[in-house]
């Protein structure tokens, strides 16, 4: 059975014309919050604090501003 998976994408980033964000598995493997904050910290942008859901795969039910 395929794993399902968001791709979560820094919302500074994206605003400011830079693609940046990652895929994290939704299969109880991983702290989906924690992954979050860490793609932030990542980002190339100094104020990342908003993120959004810019893509899914096998849960198809998970809008672009769900929650965790």
């Amino acid at each position: 059975m395929p794993i399902p998976r968001i791709y979560v994408a820094c919302l500074a980033s994206y605003n400011n014309g830079v693609l940046h964000g990652e895929w994290i598995d939704l299969d109880g493997s991983e702290d989906v919050e924690l992954r979050i904050q860490e793609i932030l910290k990542k980002s190339p942008e100094s104020d990342a604090e908003e993120w959004a859901v810019h893509d899914s795969e096998y849960c198809s039910h998970l809008g672009e501003f769900c929650g965790i």
